[in-house]
């Protein structure tokens, strides 16, 4: 059971730089406890995903082009296995700020043109992130 008197709680995430997990991301452990007091299973669901999506992403984006800032990361991820209400053209982002807090986490649209090509993408990945950085794409 998690210490939730502590304020973050650590995982450990696929680094987008050596492709091996190691990377520090701390998750706020009052919206994990939050998650839990609700106890719905989606909430469950999501909580799960989350540490799934920062191991093993599809992809992973740096840089918002809404924030302008550089340093910061987003984890997109698809899990093999979904509940039976996820649809199929949904992918589940992780927004990671400067200090290395995922700050935020939701499904989203997946991009259609990516998913034609077997590819789970967030829709407008090309114009929401200055660019991809894990898998790093041949240019």
């Amino acid at each position: 059971m998690p210490d939730f008197h502590k304020k973050y709680l650590i995982r450990q995430a696929l680094d987008p730089n050596t492709g091996q997990i190691g990377l520090e991301i701390k998750i706020r452990a009052d919206r994990i406890q939050g998650m839990a007091k609700r106890n719905n299973k989606d909430d469950e669901e999501n909580a799960i995903t989350l540490i799934e999506a920062l191991r093993n992403p599809n992809a992973i984006f740096g840089g918002l082009r809404l924030d302008d800032d550089p340093a910061w990361f987003c984890y997109a991820y698809r899990p093999v296995k979904l509940s039976s209400d996820r649809p199929e053209n949904r992918v589940f982002l992780v927004f990671i700020n400067a200090d290395m807090v995922a700050y935020n986490w939701d499904w989203a649209e997946a991009d259609s043109r990516a998913l034609s090509r077997g590819e789970y993408l967030p829709d407008d990945y090309k114009s929401r992130f200055r660019k991809q950085i894990y898998p790093v794409k041949e240019k």
